[in-house]
């Protein structure tokens, strides 16, 4: 055991490599933007165009359908050649996108249509961005630091979450929702930024002469992903989660003004509990990994993350017990799919086989996000037939059944980070 320790390679930190600094900052600014319009975009729908909660889920479905129609095909695309310059296309493609959503609004030309068109080209760009982002982390850091590196990236999504919903509802007091959205597009400027002076030489897998056609490799992605258990435990985890998850999260704008009372700066208050819990889950996933197995921090995840949206649903109307027991509810869960979401990613890059990968992660995109607008589109249907409260109980009912297929996985099993070779 001490020949092997001694063959081992030492790594710098994470805050002594250049490129993953790099990384992390544009990341940061990119996902402090992202928080910003989180809020201020629905804020935009519901305060400037009068949306009701049917419209709303429509929104909110042109945000995810990209990645349903998108995902496998771009996977292919990506896989075969450096990811570094598609972040960056994709990072000014979007801030010009935002650009031009806050104009037409400053103008009065906003309409319901062009938001909705504008919103799916945004995630037709983040589509491209997210999975080169998760493909070329294994390319930036040594394999040995995946969990932590993913850990550092979770904590500035956390911290942004902690600062960025509440921030935004203030703005959107102060200078509109319209003026506030200029902070997305000068975060992705930020991104593109940092991206450009990173240096790399990325690992993109050899093409062989005569490689197969776009239909076959994006086959053999979707084999490797569904034929191994562990990869397609993963699959199933993320998509049955965030499908029903996305769904609360999408109405809850709407049942906190118009069924609690809550002001915009409140309701912004209130989700950025849920990055207390999440920076809190960051900072403590890799010990936990480390202590019971990162198939157990996976399942106990789902757990912790589901429940409390079940008792939002359940919210008094009196603000006095109304604004700490919404907060509970979203720092739990936050804690929860935290910890999830870093132990899901850093397995899958850790296990799947290098050219595989891009491929992987985009039907994990595909299914984990693409259903999402599923499920957001549903709960504002719902939303329109029943009570505010039904919709986002039956959403949290559906995010439990991500808790029931973990504990059947054979996740159960995986008391260490696996290895490519496996």
């Amino acid at each position: 055991m001490q020949e092997e320790k001694s063959i081992e390679p030492a790594h710098p930190p994470l805050t002594r490599q250049g490129n993953f600094v790099k990384l992390w900052t544009g990341q940061t600014a990119a996902l402090i933007g992202y928080e910003i319009s989180e809020m201020a975009l629905p804020l935009l729908a519901i305060l400037v165009l009068e949306t009701d909660a049917g419209e709303l889920g429509i929104i909110g479905a042109a945000r995810w359908l990209p990645f349903l129609l998108f995902s496998l095909w771009a996977g292919v695309w990506i896989e075969r050649r450096r990811r570094i310059p598609v972040m960056i296309a994709a990072d000014l493609t979007r801030a010009a996108l935002m650009i031009a959503v806050v104009s037409l609004a400053l103008t009065d030309l906003l309409t319901l249509p062009i938001l909705i068109a504008a919103v799916f080209l945004l995630g037709a760009g983040t589509v491209m961005f997210d999975i080169s982002y998760t493909t070329v982390l294994p390319s930036v850091v040594p394999q040995e630091q995946l969990v932590k590196a993913n850990g550092w990236l979770q904590a500035s999504g956390s911290v942004a979450q902690v600062g960025g919903p509440g921030f935004a509802g203030v703005l959107v007091q102060w200078l509109t929702a319209p003026v506030t959205l200029l902070g997305q597009a000068l975060s992705f400027l930020v991104s593109g930024g940092c991206l450009a002076a990173i240096r790399i030489d990325e690992k993109v897998p050899e093409q062989p002469e005569h490689r197969p056609n776009g239909l076959t490799s994006l086959k053999e992605g979707l084999v490797m992903a569904f034929g191994d258990p562990v990869l397609r435990s993963l699959v199933g985890i993320g998509a049955l989660f965030n499908m029903f998850s996305q769904w609360v999260v999408a109405m809850f704008p709407l049942f906190a003004i118009r069924e609690i009372g809550l002001s915009a700066g409140t309701m912004g208050a209130v989700v950025s509990a849920a990055a207390v819990g999440g920076l809190v889950g960051s900072m403590t996933v890799g010990r936990l990994s480390e202590r019971i197995g990162p198939g157990r921090v996976i399942i106990a995840s789902s757990v912790i993350a589901s429940i409390p949206f079940a008792l939002v649903a359940f919210s008094p109307e009196r603000h006095a017990i109304a604004i700490p027991w919404l907060i509970a509810c979203f720092a739990v869960a936050g804690y929860g799919w935290t910890i999830g979401g870093i132990m899901i990613t850093s397995v899958r890059q850790a296990y799947t086989p290098r050219a595989f990968l891009a491929r992987v992660n985009a039907t994990y995109r595909f299914l984990g996000y693409g259903l999402v607008s599923v499920g957001v589109f549903a709960g504002g249907l719902l939303g329109e037939a029943a009570s505010l409260r039904t919709t986002l109980l039956v959403g949290a009912i559906g995010s439990m059944t991500a808790m029931v297929w973990s504990i059947l996985s054979p996740l159960r099993g995986l008391r260490k980070m696996p290895a490519q070779e496996a």
